[in-house]
């Protein structure tokens, strides 16, 4: 599991929040990324950062796909003598 987070600076609650989350996440060896931009939650901040998570996911499916291939590297594949 990977986890992405990102929070404005102006979100006191919400950073302090996320913070807490990703303290705990990554005492339980959970990677996680965890970001800070200023702004607070608003449109504009999710305009402006949802690319960021976007990337973050799309970089995890393609990284369990390079993984997930190569576990079944020789798999089918008869044992040799």
């Amino acid at each position: 599991m990977r986890i992405y987070l990102d929070s404005g600076k102006s979100d006191i609650n919400e950073l302090k929040e996320a913070t807490e989350f990703t303290n705990v996440i990554s005492k339980l060896k959970i990677y996680n990324m965890f970001k800070q931009f200023p702004g607070s939650h608003t449109w504009d901040y999710w305009r402006e950062h949802l690319a960021d998570s976007l990337t973050f996911v799309g970089e995890q499916f393609q990284i369990a796909q390079i993984a997930h291939a190569a576990d079944n590297v020789g798999h089918g594949q008869l044992k040799k003598p």
